[in-house]
């Protein structure tokens, strides 16, 4: 019986030990490769002249720029720590705490990838300034560790890669501060290869009063000419009625795609450009486009908007093309007078018309006649139109209507 228990004793001791080794196989190479990581990222930074080994890291001016690279026990690994830049942009990872603490209004860049790595904030004049496209992809290259920029100073977590500190501090060099900020961003609208960032970039500055008049202007007359018909039409908003041709040219133009010519037409509303739509909806081959719909209906809706007084005629003439009628019966009702009385009776009489625009039209008299109210004075006077009522044009009133 001794024997035995001898026997297993040794067996199971010997099976320990086999553990412990085969753990110190599996996990040597990573703690020896993390020892060589560390050991080969503090030679790289000794070799940069400029540091000197002060306390829990390194200190010195790189370029002009303070630069440190702490280490202690607190930290995961050594952190790059450059000052003195640009005051007037924050952002972070979503690696970083700082989103814990500030509750800030993002400045959006246009460039997807960048936007959904960082939390971006500022100056948004600034911020378009500083980043362009080589800046861009600099940020990007911290992507993956906490990184904090706030108050003129970079934070990142190098992570015992020696090949990041080099990119930081490029990155440092780009974000210095920068006193004229309308050249700059003259030269990243022309040199800017991603037209989504070039977009956001003219409607920062265009619909902005961070620049004066003169370089708005300055920066229309370079988005009048981008190859991106969206750029092209911001820019030709910002010159007012000396781009009014251009816009009119991209939205009948059938090589821009639907897409876009649709956003210009967008932006042409949100601006309230009231000619150039009025122009718009004067011509044929911008009615006469069924896919265009929506545009159309966009365009009319925002001049009865602006310019409810001079409307009327223009949707007169919308009840021509039978896709869009219902758009133009509709709007008339708001802002119609005797004289869209006079078009719609035949509309809401004639057998041969259908049903729901039939009805669309009786629905636009009674709503004329209750926006009006006593017209005894005028042209307009009460008359059963089939069994639901509406108005018509008396025969023998020609004075204008006067309305109290």
């Amino acid at each position: 019986m001794m024997e035995s228990a001898t026997i297993a004793s040794v067996l199971g001791l010997l099976c320990g030990l086999g553990v412990v080794l085969l753990l110190l196989l599996v996990l040597a190479p990573s703690i020896l490769g993390k020892r060589l990581a560390k050991t080969s990222f503090w030679r790289s930074v000794s070799k940069w002249p400029e540091l000197e080994r002060e306390g829990d890291g390194w200190r010195g001016i790189v370029d002009g720029l303070p630069i440190e690279v702490l280490a202690s026990r607190q930290q995961a690994s050594p952190t790059l720590r450059i000052s003195k830049l640009d005051l007037r942009i924050t952002a972070y990872t979503l690696h970083s705490l700082a989103p814990r603490y500030h509750k800030i209004k993002e400045v959006r860049t246009g460039d997807a990838t960048l936007d959904e790595q960082y939390t971006i904030a500022g100056d948004p004049l600034a911020i378009f300034a500083l980043l362009d496209a080589q800046t861009r992809r600099l940020f990007k290259r911290f992507s993956s560790v906490p990184f904090h920029l706030e108050n003129g100073r970079l934070e990142a977590e190098l992570g015992y890669s020696s090949a990041l500190m080099p990119w930081g501090i490029k990155l440092a060099k780009c974000l210095l501060p920068r006193e004229e900020l309308s050249d700059r961003l003259k030269q990243n609208i022309q040199e800017e290869p991603d037209p989504l960032v070039r977009r956001q970039l003219l409607k920062t500055c265009l619909d902005g009063d961070g620049l004066d008049l003169e370089e708005q202007r300055a920066l229309a007359l370079v988005g009048i000419e981008d190859g991106d018909p969206i750029c092209a039409a911001l820019g030709a908003i910002a010159l007012g009625p000396e781009g009014e041709p251009k816009l009119q040219s991209i939205v009948l133009n059938k090589k821009v795609t639907l897409a876009n010519r649709e956003l210009v037409v967008d932006e042409m509303v949100s601006h309230e450009c009231a000619s150039a739509l009025e122009f718009l909806l004067g011509k044929r081959e911008f009615l006469n486009s069924p896919e265009l719909e929506g545009a159309v209906e966009k365009a009319a809706r925002a001049i009865v908007r602006v310019s409810k007084s001079d409307a009327e005629e223009m949707l007169l003439q919308l009840l021509e093309w039978e896709h869009i009628s219902a758009i133009a019966v509709e709007l008339l009702a708001r802002v119609g007078t005797v004289q869209a009385v006079e078009h719609l009776l035949p509309l809401a009489d004639a057998w041969l018309t259908k049903p729901r625009r039939r009805a669309a039209a009786k629905a636009a008299i009674q709503a004329i006649q209750a926006r009006l109210g006593d017209v005894d004075e005028g042209r307009l006077s009460v008359a059963p139109v089939e069994d639901e009522g509406g108005l018509s044009v008396a025969a023998n009133r020609s004075s204008p209507l006067k309305n109290g």
